[in-house]
C-alpha cells in the first residue's frame, strides 16, 4: 500500500490504468487488490482514484482511474523537488495546481454533497466533471502553459447544460485559482 500512495503522489492529476499500476508495483497482487487499497487511501483522505465521467455507471467502474492526492504537500514530500523546481518547470507546475484544485474539490465533496469525475473522449479532455442531482460543471484549470480548451468546448457540446468553471489562464470569463481554493466560485447555478 505504501508503494502504491507513492506511485500515485508521484502520477497525482494523471490517469493511470491498473495494469498500469501493477507493471510499476512488486507484489502488488492484482487490480481487485489495487482498487481495495486505493479505497483505503481515499477513506483516509490521502490519496484517491478519481473515476472517469460517463452517464452509464457500468462504464464508469470498467475506465481508468485519475489517481489525486488529497494535499498536494504529499505530492511535493514524495518526489523531494524544491519549491524552485516546481516555480520553472510549467508541466509540474500545471499537476501542481491542478491537484491543488483538485484538493479543494475533494474537500468540498462532502461538503456540498457532489461527485467528482474527470472527462476524456479521444483527445478531448475536462479536468473535473462535478455533479450534484441534475446539475453538472465542467471544470477546467490553466496552471501550466497549455491555453486550448477544446475538451471543454466538446464537453459542453455533448452536456449542454453543464456549467463551465475555467480555474487560472488569461482567458476572459475565468476565475482566479486563489478565488477558487477559497470557495468564492459557486460550482453549481
Amino acid at each position: 500500500m505504501r508503494a502504491l500512495f507513492r506511485l500515485g503522489a508521484t502520477y497525482s492529476g494523471q490517469e493511470l490504468s491498473y495494469n498500469k499500476m501493477l507493471g510499476q508495483l512488486q507484489d502488488a497482487g492484482n487490480t481487485t487488490t489495487l482498487a481495495h487499497y486505493l479505497d483505503l487511501l481515499g477513506k483516509a483522505g490521502v490519496l484517491c482514484a478519481l473515476p472517469k465521467y460517463d452517464e452509464k455507471p457500468v462504464t464508469r467502474r470498467k475506465s481508468s482511474p485519475r489517481l489525486m492526492v488529497f494535499d498536494t504537500s504529499l505530492m511535493t514530500a514524495t518526489d523531494g523537488l524544491g519549491r524552485a523546481t516546481y516555480a520553472a518547470d510549467s508541466a509540474r507546475r500545471g499537476h501542481l495546481v491542478e491537484s491543488a484544485v483538485d484538493a479543494r474539490l475533494l474537500a468540498r465533496a462532502p461538503e456540498e454533497s457532489f461527485d467528482l469525475f474527470w472527462w476524456r473522449e479521444g483527445t478531448s479532455e475536462v479536468d473535473f466533471v462535478a455533479v450534484r442531482n441534475d446539475s453538472i460543471s465542467a471544470i477546467e484549470v490553466k496552471g501550466g502553459s497549455e491555453p486550448r480548451q477544446g475538451g471543454m468546448a466538446q464537453f459542453l457540446y455533448q452536456h449542454p447544460q453543464a456549467r463551465r468553471i475555467v480555474v487560472g489562464g488569461s482567458s476572459s470569463g475565468v476565475c482566479t485559482l486563489d478565488d477558487f481554493l477559497r470557495d468564492r466560485v459557486p460550482l453549481f447555478y
